[in-house]
């Protein structure tokens, strides 16, 4: 449709997604689904040969690695994995759309040896359990992995 006096010049591209669930969309824990579906989780796959020859390094990595896993059913979602700012850890973060209390569940790796609930500075605040951890209504929790 043509539009003279717009002043967004240029085509634009979008991409439309559709979710269809029972129920309303905190029962069906939409906002979930929409962080999956824009934020995918990207990974690298070595195997079966080195794909990166140019610039090979001397770092030798396992065939199969794996640091942290959704448990099936955890309603909370995740907003951030990165490394901690002032510590060799990586900080999770997730946040609770529902309007009940749930209990986040990622299973970590065996390597693992501590895990803290911190502030959003990264300031360490209580010890947690390995694998799980409650979360309040509308909250978000940030959490330091530490091997």
């Amino acid at each position: 449709m043509p539009t003279p006096d717009s002043q967004m010049i240029g085509t634009l591209k979008l991409e439309f997604a559709l979710y269809l669930h029972k129920g309303d969309t905190l029962e069906a824990n939409a906002a979930k689904a929409a962080k999956d579906y824009l934020t995918p989780v990207e990974t690298y796959n070595k195997i079966p040969h080195n794909a990166m020859k140019l610039n090979e390094s001397s770092v030798k990595t396992p065939l199969r690695y794996q640091l942290v896993e959704e448990i099936e059913n955890s309603e909370a979602v995740l907003s951030t994995l990165k490394k901690a700012e002032h510590e060799e850890a990586l900080v999770l973060r997730a946040f609770n759309a529902k309007e009940h209390a749930i209990e986040a569940g990622y299973r970590l790796n065996d390597k693992v040896s501590e895990v803290w609930q911190t502030n959003m500075n990264e300031a360490r605040e209580l010890e947690l359990e390995l694998n799980r951890f409650p979360m309040k209504v509308n909250h978000s929790k940030s959490i330091i992995i530490k091997k």
